[in-house]
């Protein structure tokens, strides 16, 4: 039995000790009560029958509208040009205990939507009114009261007949088609008795306070719920519930509501039941002492998804109208706080509409807007690299503090699809104090334990973090909030929390209701303490009070949903992986090509950073926007490309002219660079120049001259030389020469033929019949890579129908096709440098399937092309898919004779291991997970790491390791990742575990390839070279777990910044040689605040590093 599982039979146990028959049956008597009161009050209309055609009588009463949809009281409608609403109403004899007849009546209708629409609306076939519902560009809710009758009788009837035509949206108003996104949500429809306002409101009050003493005394039955998804209950809760003074409060609540004179309402004497209500408070004041022992603090927020169902032009409206709406607001009631995120949003504000920025700076002096966040955008949490989490946290914190004087201390990002284990080392580096999400009560499986906890990263870096128990919308409905404060107290044992309220994803924000609703709270008699509040204030609170009482968590936040995102848009994917890679390599390359502070390129670099950055907003980047945001991503990765590959281009080729190098006439010079922080071995694969393409016969030398075995190889219209680097410097470069020669026969260990490929480290044979690869023998360890009678690089495809959320979950129906049967196989190279196969596939989807009268046309199509060369033990697979599925996802496995009980993945600056194992809820809800550029299996002597270059959805189940390439949802982008996908993965089968088995070097080998350059040398009247010899490191570490991820200039200082992180999980001492001697060299954090100046000898500095820890120094030459 689990701790979560004895904590609910403890708590069971308590309550049935503490709760005896006599005060269930009291409770039952208190929620009749509530049943009545609830009955006498009801006003609503409670269905609609519905059509979205135009007839045009629909208004009449007489008009059969049978074969119409029936709709509950509220429902949506969701991209329609028209849609009619009819109902029938009944007037009852008595409202609030008072007689209807002779009142007046109107009809309240509250909507909620995104657009414009135009209405007319009908009572017994004669309109009342024409009325427009201007929803603009963000989501609002819209109330509007129609006259009904100046003087009704009782048990009078109406047909309530509505007429809607979407308009879409300012300024697309004459499209002929709804617009995508355009929709309205009828929230309710309520009958309004003006005359009895008075007294209803006084029996909605004594109703919301039965309802709320249930809450607070914990008579509200709960529906049974899974052991495995029970929260724990604190010490704190499990002693106040015992209480002896807690019975007495039961049996005063009890008294009280006895006292109310439900019959008399019933009856219709109103006077009566005002009577008893006097009665009903005097005997409830313990109660009411009680509740106020508890505090709700509130902020206002509105959460703005920067794109998703909508493109990022029309969030800049969205963040116009919020703004407006909550300073507004905020003018009216001086109590509200309001709390807002992402760099990103304000800067588009500062430059579309300054005043109303300038308005926004004057509300966060005054301390009623509280920045929180930090961050430039709310990014996807597991999907982006180590050093894209300090870009955000870096250009996100300077510019709150440049334009607000503002150090963020609250990390806020509640909408990501789950949270990776190192974020705290980035947030407490960052200088954070508190993160808040909630993403995680969205759970499929298990419930976390956790509303407040203190996180833990691998290296032991904490942030207290917040689960805000009600999410992070909300509209201040006051059971919810009870439920939330009385989860939040068994949870925690405090009788304090934060909730936060105000419309969002599109906006919106707090509006007059929610703010008018928590002021008339102030006036309830149970409900708690109601402290409009910044969340810095409550977080300081809540941390003294429950000091020492926090419990700790040292894991990563996974999200058991949305495990879909890990790969759906993948071209996005792709290109951010892409983009990461060549931000580090150029600003590397700036760094020291040439050193000088005034040609570092840091406006040009700043701007490429922050078009990826904002692309890797958690909606974008995880594949879940409509396909212009694609579109608009794509442009911002080809502009953020453009700056980088120029920025590469002229470093090379600047270093290339300080090079005291000059070879013989006949000779090209080829620089290759290696932006890797270790000396390596790779291949080197550049495109001829056209005066060299037609060039049947290269040779490559080394700088002194000795012949290095090459091949040229073609790949479409492009002809390329390929040759195996070795030793190439750390963070360094080394020069190489091409000249004109006879064909040279090079001694090699790699052999192909049909169906088998060897080099001097594996024999792989593939089935002749299936093309996948039945074995690899690993000729170091003499042993076999493959389980037995099985197949690997096994393409295998899924039907994946999700029950909702189409592109962020999976959904597995059951359905499995593994494609063995290749269409061709050929060898595609054989040489000294290289040899590959390559084989083709096909696949002949369901759906076309039904439609086609043959197999012969197959829906999509693969090309796997196996690599081994020369001196690398890595066997490389260049897939290409023309994919045009629905519905489906694709995998490539590998069973593997390993048995391991744990998997280890690669995650942002760290690592984390999961079990193989699929026995608990909690291992079976994870059976899709994500990794960045590695995974491994490994066992006590043995393993098999498998390397992606831009994918990152895995599952290693028992011995099985899978790595997911496509999917192909509908919703919300129909077309996503249809068409042309060009990807490589590869297999590093190994000695020892990956730690001995270095796969994280492997893994940044795999994406970071060396990078390499033909210039013109110096000509004979010039001097060689400047000061650099033909080849040199300009960083060198031991040992190998520290892992230099990057190096750039300073902020705001003509330094550079050196960046490290410790990566095998193993405390160090580590030695660092600079390529000249430095003359100050500080330790900062992350945001590269200077911590202490740091002692070192010549040009070297020892630096110890804890287990996983992250370690920035700045270095002044």
């Amino acid at each position: 039995m689990n701790k979560y599982c004895r904590s609910f039979y403890l708590f069971l146990l308590v309550l049935l000790l503490t709760f005896s028959p006599l005060v269930a049956q009291e409770a039952t008597q208190i929620q009749k009560i509530i049943s009545q009161l609830e009955s006498i009050l009801e006003t609503r209309i409670q269905s609609w029958k519905v059509t979205y055609e135009d007839h045009k009588e629909s208004f009449s009463p007489g008009y059969d509208d049978s074969q119409w949809e029936s709709k509950p009281r509220s429902f949506n409608s969701r991209e329609k040009k028209i849609t009619w609403l009819r109902s029938q109403v009944n007037i009852p004899s008595y409202y609030a205990g008072l007689p209807t007849e002779g009142q007046e009546a109107l009809l309240e209708i509250t909507w909620q939507g995104l657009g414009i629409f135009t209405g007319q609306i009908y009572s017994n076939g004669q309109r009342i009114q024409n009325f427009t519902l201007d929803f603009g560009n963000s989501s609002r809710t819209i109330t509007k009261s129609f006259p009904l009758a100046k003087a009704i009788s009782s048990h009078d009837s109406y047909l309530i007949a509505i007429r809607l035509e979407n308009k879409g949206r300012l300024p697309l108003l004459t499209q002929k088609k709804p617009e995508p996104g355009t929709y309205f949500r009828l929230q309710q429809a309520q009958l309004v008795y003006p005359q009895a306002t008075a007294a209803a409101n006084k029996l909605k009050k004594c109703l919301l306070d039965l309802k709320l003493g249930l809450q607070f005394l914990d008579l509200v039955p709960q529906p049974p719920v899974p052991s495995h998804r029970l929260r724990p209950l604190s010490p704190q809760y499990r002693q106040r519930i015992n209480s002896s003074d807690f019975k007495k409060l039961v049996k005063a609540f009890s008294k009280a509501a006895s006292r109310l004179d439900v019959a008399a309402l019933q009856q219709g004497n109103y006077d009566r039941f005002e009577e008893s209500i006097k009665k009903f408070y005097y005997d409830l004041q313990p109660v009411i002492k009680y509740a106020k022992n508890f505090s709700i603090y509130i902020g206002g927020n509105s959460h703005i998804d920067l794109a998703w169902l909508w493109r990022w032009l029309e969030t800049i409206e969205v963040g116009r109208a919020t703004f407006e709406t909550v300073l507004k607001n905020m003018s009216e009631f001086p109590e509200m706080f309001y709390i807002q995120s992402q760099a990103q949003l304000y800067q588009w504000i500062e430059e579309r509409y300054p005043q109303l920025f300038e308005k926004i700076r004057q509300q966060v002096r005054e301390g009623r807007w509280e920045i929180v966040g930090g961050m430039w955008v709310e990014p996807d949490c597991n999907l982006i690299d180590g050093e894209s989490f300090i870009r955000q946290i870096l250009y996100g914190k300077r510019y709150f503090q440049e334009k607000f004087g503002v150090d963020v201390k609250i990390g806020w990002n509640p909408d990501s699809f789950g949270y990776n284990w190192n974020m705290p080392q980035f947030l407490a580096k960052s200088g954070f104090e508190v993160f808040v999400t909630q993403k995680i009560f969205w759970n499929d499986t298990t419930s976390f334990p956790y509303f407040l906890f203190w996180w833990e990263a691998p290296d032991g870096s904490r942030i207290l973090t917040y689960f805000p128990p009600t999410g992070y919308v909300g509209s201040l409905q006051a059971e919810k909030m009870i439920q939330g404060l009385k989860n939040f107290e068994r949870n925690t044992g405090l009788q304090d929390t934060y909730l936060l309220y105000g419309l969002g994803d599109h906006g919106g924000g707090p509006n007059r209701e929610m703010l008018e609703r928590a002021r008339s709270y102030q006036e309830q008699a149970l409900f708690p303490r109601l402290i409009h509040s910044p969340f810095s204030e409550f977080i300081k609170k809540i941390k003294k009070k429950a000091a020492g009482t926090i419990p700790l968590w040292k894991d990563e936040l996974y999200l058991e949903y949305h495990r879909g995102t890990y790969t759906t848009q993948a071209k996005t994917k792709k290109w951010n992986r892409y983009l990461e890679n060549r931000l580090v390599e150029a600003e590397k390359i700036s760094a020291f090509c040439p050193p000088e502070e005034k040609n570092y390129p840091q406006t040009s670099l700043t701007k490429a950073w922050k078009k990826v950055l904002l692309n890797q907003f958690h909606d974008i980047l995880p594949g879940s926007s409509i396909h212009p945001v694609y579109r608009d991503a794509e442009k911002f990765y080809q502009q953020a490309q453009q700056i980088t590959e120029k920025i590469i281009n002229q470093g090379l080729l600047s270093l290339a002219q300080k090079i005291n190098y000059r070879p013989p006439a006949d000779r090209l010079p080829l620089l290759v660079f290696n932006a890797l922080s270790w000396t390596r071995d790779g291949l080197v694969k550049i495109a001829l120049p056209p005066f060299l393409a037609n060039k049947k016969n290269l040779v490559v030398e080394n700088y002194q001259g000795e012949i290095i075995p090459s091949q040229i190889i073609t790949t479409g219209p492009e002809r390329y030389l390929c040759f195996i680097a070795q030793k190439v410097p750390a963070v360094g470069y080394k020069v190489y020469q091409v000249r004109e020669a006879p064909s040279l026969a090079y001694q090699t260990s790699l052999q192909v033929s049909q169906y088998s490929l060897e080099n001097q480290f594996f024999k792989i044979v593939l089935h002749p019949e299936t093309g996948n690869i039945i074995s690899i023998f690993d000729k170091r360890a003499k042993r076999e890579v493959i389980s037995p009678q099985q197949q690997a690089n096994q393409l295998q495809l899924f039907e994946d129908i999700p029950a909702n959320w189409d592109a962020w979950n999976i959904g597995y129906t059951g359905r499995q096709w593994n494609l063995n049967k290749y269409d061709h196989l050929q060898i595609n190279h054989q040489g000294p440098v290289l040899a590959s196969i390559k084989i083709d596939k096909s696949f002949l989807g369901l759906a076309k399937a039904r439609r086609e009268p043959t197999t012969d046309f197959p829906s999509s199509f693969f090309t796997q092309e196996i690599i081994i060369y020369k001196d690398l033990p890595r066997i490389d697979i260049n897939m290409h898919a023309d994919w045009w599925e629905e519905h489906t996802l694709l995998k490539v496995a590998f069973p593997v004779q390993i048995k391991a009980q744990q998997a280890t993945y690669e995650i942002p600056y760290a690592f984390i291991q999961r079990p193989t194992t699929r026995q608990t809820p909690w291992e079976k809800a994870r059976f899709e997970v994500a990794a960045l550029r590695w995974a491994d299996l490994s066992g006590d002597d043995y393993g098999v790491s498998m390397l992606n270059n831009c994918k990152y959805g895995h599952d290693i189940s028992g011995n099985i390791m899978r790595l997911t390439l496509l999917r192909s949802p509908l919703w919300p982008d129909p077309l996503a990742d249809r068409g042309q996908h060009s990807f490589s993965y590869a297999l590093y089968p190994h000695q020892g575990d990956w730690r001995e088995a270095d796969t994280v070097l492997r893994a940044y080998e795999f994406n970071l390839p060396l990078r390499a350059i033909f210039f013109e040398p110096p000509n004979a009247s010039s001097s060689p070279g400047e000061n650099f010899p033909p080849e040199q490191s300009f960083c060198q570490i031991t040992p190998s777990n520290i892992i230099l991820s990057t190096v750039k200039k300073a902020e705001d200082r003509p330094n550079l910044i050196f960046r490290f992180y410790e990566s095998e999980g193993l405390a160090t001492e580590a030695s660092v040689k600079f390529y000249k001697q430095p003359k100050a060299i500080y330790e900062v954090d992350l945001m590269e605040k200077r911590q202490k100046k740091l002692p070192y000898q010549g040009w070297r500095i020892s630096v110890p590093f804890g287990k996983n820890e992250i370690k920035t120094l700045e270095i002044e030459f």
